[in-house]
């Protein structure tokens, strides 16, 4: 099984969601993804899930590498996308609010860890 995790930017902000689902990230602000279908790529995996989880469209714009689940043990393609089209609503079975960040507002976030890490690595290389 793989998973995919995108790293959403609109205008220099991360797109984060809280997770509404019980498990035991719910409630913690995360990036968006998830598993890929059978035969899916990890970047038509991620332009599914934003349309499914948060309704916009987004342009895959660069691969950042792969990761390993932190509650799941499973290799997580990272991708860099920008959010082309549409609103945010969030679909409320798997995500509770949907908001854009600055970096720094970031770090004051109870994010989960495999999100924050991602972030961190994405804005050091800048």
């Amino acid at each position: 099984m793989k998973g995919v995790l995108g790293v959403i930017r609109r205008d220099g902000l991360f797109l984060l969601g809280t997770e509404s689902k019980n498990t035991p990230l719910k409630g913690k602000w995360r990036l968006l993804g998830g598993k890929l279908e059978e035969g899916e790529s990890a970047e038509r995996a991620l332009i599914r899930e934003l349309n499914e989880e948060a309704g916009i469209s987004i342009r895959v714009v660069n691969h950042l590498g792969t990761r390993k689940g932190s509650i799941n043990p499973m290799d997580i393609d990272v991708l860099l996308a920008e959010h082309t089209q549409g609103g945010l609503v969030p679909n409320e079975k798997e995500i509770g609010e949907l908001k854009y960040f600055t970096y720094d507002e970031i770090l004051a976030l109870d994010i989960d860890r495999l999100s924050r890490q991602i972030i961190e690595d994405f804005c050091k290389r800048r």
